[in-house]
């Protein structure tokens, strides 16, 4: 199933005072002939002090910008927006640190996502953010959970994103129309799983990702009309696992990838449809592990792939080695 795209808000209502400006229940008080002219300041104010230094006022502003976006939604794109600044914003924190109860920072942040991520569960419910833009790269994110999330539409970026928990997590989560951006992901990111997500149109893309320790774990995930896209990825002692994938439509591409050392697991895969392509893959013996993997339909390519020695035989690939053609159309195709 494919859902209609949310239009994506460039105009504002004025949130400054719900009551004054909304009803108890929500109900626009614009016809008002009362009402304030330009509605759109007091929404400029609250962004304004959710970037804002003080916590307790970024609280409150998050607070009643998703309340706003709740009732309104003709503010919702400004809202996501908003949220994602917020959320992308520096904040102290060390790489695999563990914040302490009495740091209040974290669990601010973790609310925040939260608030979204609750928002991307059901793409037909009336307070739906499914299909906006979310741009959350780099961001530093406490309690990365988007499980079971529905990306309707829209662009989402992830790039040099990581958890403090060391995991970011998608599992169950359905790619409907979007365009998600995971490219160059790196172990130092954490765990990224992606078990038993659901691609069936759009692209999800983790082009030239460099994986020398870590895991991305995409167990059970199904390929049924979207493009899961691994181009030119550089797999150097991390998992990439696979195991019980089923490709019965779109595309599942590990084109122009060097599988050097580490994992990659297609253990009792499923290929009934679509196309999954290792052409042009380099890979070290005992790398690619396809045991108990089933076509019975659709394309498997493997043209021009050979094998290679291992990362501890072999000449490390330089860091700015030429791109191949199927990553530079999976980039241009993310923009």
């Amino acid at each position: 199933m494919t859902l209609p795209r949310q239009r994506h808000a460039r105009h504002a209502d004025d949130p400054q005072a719900l009551d004054a400006l909304y009803g108890p229940d929500g109900s626009d008080a614009a016809s008002d002939p009362e009402a304030p002219a330009r509605p759109d300041a007091g929404l400029d104010l609250l962004v304004e002090r959710l970037a804002g230094p003080d916590e307790e006022v970024r609280s409150r502003a998050l607070r009643e910008l998703v309340a706003l976006a709740d009732v309104r939604p003709g503010v919702r794109g400004v809202v996501v927006r908003a949220v994602c600044a917020y959320l992308r914003s520096p904040w102290a924190v060390e790489r695999g640190e563990r914040p302490g109860a009495a740091w209040r920072e974290p669990e601010r942040r973790r609310d925040a996502l939260a608030l979204l991520t609750e928002r991307l569960r059901d793409p037909l419910g009336p307070v739906s953010w499914s299909g906006y833009d979310l741009d959350l790269s780099g961001a530093v994110l406490a309690g990365a959970d988007f499980s079971g999330c529905w990306f309707t539409g829209g662009r989402v970026r992830l790039e040099g994103a990581w958890a403090v928990e060391g995991r970011i997590a998608f599992d169950g989560a359905r790619f409907d129309g979007a365009l998600v951006s995971l490219r160059h992901w790196t172990g130092g990111q954490g765990t990224l799983s992606l078990r038993g997500a659901q691609f069936s149109s759009g692209v999800v893309s983790l082009a030239g990702a460099v994986l020398d320790e870590g895991t991305v774990d995409a167990t059970d995930a199904v390929v049924d009309g979207g493009t899961l896209a691994f181009t030119d990825a550089h797999l150097v002692g991390g998992v990439v696992d696979l195991s019980r994938v089923t490709v019965s439509d779109g595309l599942l591409t590990f084109a122009d990838a060097w599988l050097r050392s580490g994992h990659l697991l297609l253990v009792d895969a499923r290929f009934t449809g679509g196309l999954t392509t290792l052409r042009d893959v380099r890979a070290a013996d005992g790398v690619l592990v396809t045991e108990g993997a089933l076509l019975t339909g659709g394309n498997v390519d493997v043209g021009n792939s050979r094998a290679i020695p291992h990362a501890a035989e072999a000449e490390a690939v330089p860091a700015t080695r030429p791109r191949g053609r199927r990553a530079r159309r999976d980039a241009e195709a993310l923009g």
